[in-house]
């Protein structure tokens, strides 16, 4: 077993076909989930985000109030703390809008689906990282193969994999 072997190397086949094969698992999720649906109040922020960014140019992602003008104390905002804050008039996300920022371009091409294009590559560009991280450790190509199939299927990289959340 040589320490360090790279992925793409001369053993990594099996390594490239668990990749494959996890990759593969995650789009064949995506047919059996809501293509519009958002899981969490933290999902639903950043899609508010992108669609605040898309009406604005990209130049600002503060959420469309359109309520503010009939009722403008805070206490009615429509995204109350702490998901959303009030500052100088405008409710903005309490997460930073670069993630959103960064899939509006997927959304605009794909719709719902675009928004976990990236979730999506960042997983799997994790996976390839934490086989090379196996093969640092002495884990010949079947071990980090084992590493990326158990890690991919078997903890919760699968479910932040096909969200629209930047956790992967």
């Amino acid at each position: 077993v040589q320490v360090g072997t790279p992925v793409g190397g001369p053993a990594g086949g099996p390594v490239l076909r668990a990749i494959a094969f996890v990759g593969l698992v995650y789009i064949s999720t995506l047919f059996f989930l809501p293509a519009n649906g958002l899981w969490t109040v933290d999902n639903s922020d950043k899609y508010l985000q992108v669609q605040a960014l898309l009406s604005r140019g990209l130049r600002s992602s503060d959420f469309n109030w359109a309520g503010r003008t009939l009722v403008p104390e805070s206490q009615c905002n429509p995204i109350p703390y702490p998901f959303g804050i009030i500052t100088d008039g405008h409710l903005q996300s309490i997460y930073p809008p670069f993630f959103a920022l960064i899939s509006t371009l997927p959304f605009k091409l794909l719709g719902f689906r675009g928004l976990v294009l990236w979730p999506l590559l960042a997983t799997v560009v994790m996976l390839v990282g934490l086989a090379r991280l196996a093969g640092h450790i002495g884990l010949g190509a079947r071990g980090q193969a084992w590493v990326v199939l158990v890690a991919g299927l078997a903890t919760p990289i699968w479910f932040y994999a096909v969200l629209f959340w930047e956790q992967s």
